[in-house]
This record gives structure tokens, C-alpha cells and sequence, in this order.
């Protein structure tokens, strides 16, 4: 009897842990993720960037160089980086493409889906190795499949990208290029501590502080032909190493404002650095406030 008291114990206690585990598992998988330090590290391959490449010849392709632009940008809450690029590819014609890059924090590595208008469809997985972002795939061709390696780099306030075959025992360098922001101002102006002040949880809009909008804009008065009579900064965003500000630029007839020109958004690390702006819209049309 107390043998089959023992079994049923422990049959009970097995049920009770395996359920445990199950409901712990379930709600670990079901927790919604969030933007973490991993991600945070493919930061600078967002923005806007005038490209410049070089194609290497090998048997399956002719060399010669390339000119482009690409944009890298947040999407889905900050979990996926996509970038889309155009790139004149001389005799073969324009190339556009579009890829999508996250962190697989289960299996922690970098997976990169990629799709273009030749119809390729690769996906890769890969690491960092220092500064250096490098992803590996198969490639299926008529000439038979091979591994290809792709890697990113910074240096200074370029991009370096290169994408590397493995043929005869080795990687040999097939295309490389060089991205450029389109808009880079050296001015640097240290605004201390005085950025955040709080976080409005919805539209995820960050307040700033008087000094902050007053040296920005004492800024935008001696690098720009802005009046700061007619321009508004306010804090659209914020990420985990900077804050966006934008500015609205308006027009204003006897002392009154009376419609929007455009506005331009400005970067501010959390460091309290101030590095000029990232891009500017221009409207067609004024729109009345």
C-alpha cells in the first residue's frame, strides 16, 4: 500500500512540474519583445546614404562600378531594421533592393532576410566580430550552389560593405561599397544634462528642456538662414542612444503664424551632443495650423 501511495506521489508531483514548466514556458514565449542592446548595435546602418561600389569580375559576372543610394530605418516597434537600396549597376541595369535584419535573441545571432528585383531571395545569419556585422547563406545557381559572406563595417562616418564568395577554398571579394550620409555636419555643441525630462508612454514623445530647445535653436541661428522666430522644436522620439527633435519651419504675416513650410529633424545623442540634422521635408504647400 505505501509502495502505491509513493508511485501516485510522485506521478502527482511529475504532473504538477511538467504543467509548471509548460505554463512557464508558454508565458516566456509569449512575453512581447522589446528593442535590447543587440539591436541597438545595427544602429548605424540607419539613415540616409549616397552609395558608391565596385564590382569585381569573376566567371559569372563582369566588373565594373556601381553608384546608388540606400535608407536604413526602424520598423515594427524597433525590432527590425530595414533597408532599401537603388544601385545603377551599368550593362545590367538598376538594381533595387530590400532587406530586413533583427536579432534572434533565442538563438542569439543576426538573421537578414533580402529581396530584390532580380528575384534573388537570400537569407543570412551571422554575428559581430569586434565592429565588424559579417553573414553567411547558401547560394543556388545554374554553376552549382557555393556560401556567401556578407559584412558591414564603420569607419569614421562611412559605411563599408563587402560581398565575398567562397570559391577554391576560399572568399574572394565580388562586390564592395562604400555609403556616405548625405548630410554630415561637424558641429558639435554640448547641451549637458539637460535633454530628458520625461517619456509620454503612447506616442513616445520625450519633452526637453528649455536650455536644450534655446541652444539648438542659437545653433540653427548661426549655421542656417532660419529665423527662430519661426520655427518650433519639439522631441518626436527617442532611442536608446539618442533623441530626434524636430523642428517646424513657418510662416508668419504681421507677427502671426500662419501655415507650416516644412520641418527638418535634428539628432541628439544622450551624451548631450548635438550633431546637426538628419533630413528635411519641404512642403508643396503651406497648410494652415
Amino acid at each position: 500500500m505505501t509502495k502505491v501511495i509513493v508511485m501516485a506521489l510522485s506521478l502527482f508531483l511529475t504532473i504538477v512540474f511538467s504543467s509548471s514548466q509548460e505554463k512557464k514556458e508558454t508565458s516566456l514565449s509569449m512575453r512581447k519583445p522589446t528593442f535590447n542592446p543587440e539591436l541597438a548595435r545595427l544602429s548605424f546602418l540607419a539613415g540616409e546614404f549616397a552609395t558608391e561600389g565596385k564590382i569585381h569580375e569573376t566567371p559569372m559576372m563582369k566588373g565594373g562600378s556601381t553608384q546608388g543610394k540606400s535608407k536604413g530605418y526602424w520598423s515594427l516597434d524597433s525590432l527590425y531594421l530595414m533597408i532599401d537600396e537603388e544601385n545603377e549597376m551599368g550593362a545590367m541595369g538598376m538594381f533595387r533592393g530590400h532587406s530586413i535584419l533583427t536579432y534572434d535573441a533565442r538563438e542569439k545571432k543576426y538573421r537578414m532576410w533580402h529581396y530584390n528585383n532580380f528575384g534573388d531571395t537570400p537569407y543570412y545569419e551571422g554575428d559581430f566580430t569586434g565592429d565588424t556585422l559579417s553573414m553567411i547563406t547558401e547560394i543556388n545557381s545554374p554553376e552549382g550552389s557555393f556560401k556567401q559572406k556578407i559584412s558591414w563595417y564603420l569607419e569614421g562616418k562611412k559605411i563599408y560593405f563587402q560581398v565575398m564568395n567562397y570559391m577554391e577554398g576560399g572568399y574572394t571579394p565580388v562586390f564592395e561599397e562604400t555609403a556616405t550620409p548625405e548630410i554630415i555636419k561637424s558641429n558639435i555643441i554640448n547641451i549637458g544634462n539637460a535633454i530628458p525630462v520625461f517619456i509620454k508612454e503612447f506616442h513616445r514623445e520625450v519633452k526637453v528642456s528649455y536650455e536644450a530647445k534655446k541652444l539648438l535653436m542659437n545653433w540653427l541661428s548661426e549655421e542656417t538662414d532660419f529665423n527662430p522666430q519661426n520655427n518650433k522644436v519639439e522631441a518626436i522620439d527617442e532611442y536608446p542612444t539618442h533623441f530626434n527633435l524636430r523642428l517646424t519651419t513657418s510662416i508668419r504675416i504681421e507677427g502671426r503664424t500662419s501655415g507650416v513650410l516644412g520641418y527638418s529633424i535634428y539628432k541628439i545623442s544622450k551624451d548631450g551632443k548635438l550633431y546637426g540634422y538628419c533630413f528635411s521635408k519641404w512642403l508643396h504647400e503651406s497648410r494652415h495650423l
